[in-house]
């Protein structure tokens, strides 16, 4: 579908999905979430150069697919602002069934937990070559997330994110779910700024401090670049898993990758760990790798380089985790 219709398209203020989304994000009271397109009807809908640009503000978003559909944007141009606020994602997949293809263009956000892209409830976005960029400022945002049984798929194209504990890629199963998130990424630059960014996100907390559970990350072939004060490469947390193939964690003033508590596991096969910036004493270190509570690393081939000028190192295992190579 590309009409002009379609380019005229108002927002659509989405009540049917105000309750059915409310426990995705934790909220305490109903939020009332505007998207420039819904396809909830279950049908294939494929939209060709358009621009889908909501008005600024809380919770404009940008196109959604729910109700088993399908929605093919091929080389679109998708850009949201929260406005000062948050919530402005740019494409969703919502519920079983539900699919999401991007194909080129580019998908722009600002704002705090104003996503780039978000698969939840076995919703399924894949993506080939799209140009991610958000914005979250003085607070958090990811570039692409998946939860409650979600997968994002993306081949090609890249990630850019800037923010407070921002993220390029974040997977996990959420409060109350069961089933686990995944993200996998083949071939996607990844380059997370701000402090205590993370290029790779497995496994997190619903809404700040709290109980965490579990997601899945696959990423290969590419390089996360990480920059900003304690910036990490990559974060496995909660008994969530990271499978790293052929790739480069390339972390500019933070760990390479941190690996922490009961169950969770990396997998890393002929990739490339970088730190770069030394730390200040003992209890400021910058590791290349480290184990922490019981987790556990498994490297075959690659490399780790540790090169600050003081207090960087290589690998530690520490409390019960492990490292093989």
């Amino acid at each position: 579908m590309n009409t002009a219709a379609s380019k005229r398209l108002a927002v659509l203020r989405a009540t049917a999905l105000t309750v059915a989304l409310m426990g995705v994000y934790g909220m305490a009271a109903a939020e009332t979430y505007m998207w420039t397109k819904v396809v909830s009807d279950g049908s294939t809908q494929t939209f060709s150069d358009d621009s889908f640009e909501p008005t600024a503000g809380k919770n404009q978003r940008g196109v959604l697919s729910t109700g088993g559909s399908t929605v093919i944007l091929n080389n679109d141009t998708v850009t949201t602002d929260a406005d000062g606020l948050w919530g402005a994602h740019g494409v969703e997949a919502y519920g079983n069934g539900s699919t999401l293809n991007v194909v080129g263009g580019t998908i722009t956000t600002t704002g705090q937990y104003s996503n780039g892209i978000q698969a939840e409830q076995g919703g399924v976005v894949n993506g080939q070559n799209a140009v991610i960029s958000v914005d979250g400022g003085s607070s958090y945002t990811f570039g692409v997330e998946a939860g409650d049984g979600g997968a994002v798929n993306l081949n090609g194209g890249s990630i850019d994110v800037n923010g407070v504990v921002a993220a390029g890629a974040r997977a996990y199963t959420g409060s109350g779910k069961t089933e686990q998130g995944k993200v996998t990424l083949d071939g996607t630059a990844i380059n997370v700024s701000g402090t205590s960014s993370i290029g790779l996100m497995a496994g997190d907390t619903d809404n700040g401090p709290g109980t965490g559970t579990a997601g899945e990350i696959t990423y290969t072939n590419g390089t996360v670049t990480a920059t900003g004060s304690g910036a990490l490469g990559a974060r496995v947390m909660y008994g969530s898993t990271l499978n790293l193939a052929n790739a480069t964690l390339d972390s500019q003033n933070g760990q390479g990758l941190v690996v922490d508590g009961s169950g969770s596991t990396a997998v890393v096969s002929n990739s490339a760990i970088k730190v770069h910036e030394g730390g200040t004493g003992n209890n400021d270190q910058r590791w290349g790798v480290i184990a922490t509570d019981h987790a556990a690393v498994t490297m075959t081939g690659g490399s780790v380089e540790a090169t600050g000028a003081a207090y960087s190192r290589g690998v530690l295992a520490k409390t019960g985790a492990s490292i093989s190579t």
